[in-house]
């Protein structure tokens, strides 16, 4: 079973790099370690830790699913995504990472509930007055417990106790690298990198409050 984890995550993970280039140093720089009965994948900011049956399971309904989430994990730590202090600093997190890669809706991360999940995330954005972690935060603190489990449902996959520091170094050159990279990839995407840019540069330049 580790044997066929190992090579289903090796060839999504070169799908993911043919997919999305700019994500490529990032992607290779994480190690892909199988943790039997571990219940949600995670990153450490070095590795990438997913239980081998959950890689096989997902494989065998859609392939994209675990391309997809070698892409979400690593986008949380080229966003600068920390540990968050409560589930819906968490969620907030989730929803643009999960925003991100329904805007780029390239072959190998599409996944079914693309429209319910735009829809979900632009309507919360437009509430908070941005992309912003904690500002959505403080808008799914007034959401019902019903909405959140809902939200829960379409867009927590990971565990996030185990994050890199959102100030890491390495993880700030890497994201620095990948706006830089994201310009010349989004010729061939047209403007499905706007949001991704945007949100890189809420990252790279500490602007936290877009309501001023």
């Amino acid at each position: 079973m580790h044997e066929a984890a190992k090579e289903i995550l090796s060839g999504c993970g070169s799908d993911l790099c043919l997919d999305l280039r700019f994500m490529t140093r990032a992607v290779l720089s994480l190690e892909r370690v199988l943790e039997d009965g571990r219940e949600r994948p995670a990153c450490d900011g070095h590795r990438i830790i997913i239980d081998p049956e959950t890689v096989i399971s997902n494989y065998r309904k859609d392939p994209n699913i675990v391309t997809r989430m070698i892409a979400h994990l690593t986008l949380h730590c080229l966003l600068g995504h920390g540990t968050p202090e409560d589930e819906y600093g968490s969620l907030a997190q989730d929803m643009i990472v999960e925003y991100v890669l329904d805007s780029l809706d390239t072959p190998h991360i599409t996944v079914s509930g693309r429209d319910d999940r735009m829809y979900s995330c632009e309507k919360y954005f437009k509430r908070a007055g941005g992309p912003v972690p904690e500002l959505i935060a403080e808008e799914l603190r007034s959401a019902s417990q019903w909405q959140i489990g809902d939200l829960h449902r379409m867009f927590s996959h990971d565990d996030h106790g185990i994050r890199p520091d959102g100030t890491d170094p390495e993880w700030e050159e890497l994201s620095k690298q990948a706006m830089v990279e994201v310009e010349g990839f989004s010729k061939n995407l047209a403007d499905r990198t706007d949001g991704l840019m945007s949100i890189l540069r809420i990252r790279n330049r500490r602007r936290y409050d877009y309501r001023s």
